[in-house]
């Protein structure tokens, strides 16, 4: 809900053929374009940008990053998402090919991004 119970904020990317996603309970979206649309790929609650600035977590004409705006630091927690997203995908791509992805198992960024 927003932080007047009335309402959600969301956001959802629209997946291209052949790619896949993982979300092993955490926010994997970051950056969204300025306006939701199908053509962006990006949909969005119409009220994404007035909750993040009302609510002191966003800076009205910066960049807004989803996860790192809505979400939590998941801390010694981030592990267990990562290695189950990189586990994914080395099971789709395969063990050797998934060594070329910038995805460690042992992650010690507390976003999960690094």
């Amino acid at each position: 809900a927003d932080d007047t119970g009335a309402s959600a904020v969301w956001t959802a990317r629209r997946l291209k053929n052949r790619e896949i996603a993982v979300v092993a309970n955490q926010f994997i979206i970051g950056d969204i374009p300025g306006a939701s649309s199908i053509e962006s790929g990006f949909l969005f609650s119409a009220n994404i940008r007035v909750v993040a600035a009302r609510t002191g977590l966003w800076a009205n004409g910066e960049p807004l990053n989803f996860a790192k705006t809505f979400g939590q630091p998941r801390g010694l927690l981030a592990p267990y998402a990562t290695r189950r997203q990189w586990r994914i995908f080395s099971m789709a791509l395969g063990e050797e090919l998934s060594k070329t992805l910038l995805i460690d198992p042992d992650t010690v960024d507390e976003w999960g991004y690094d």
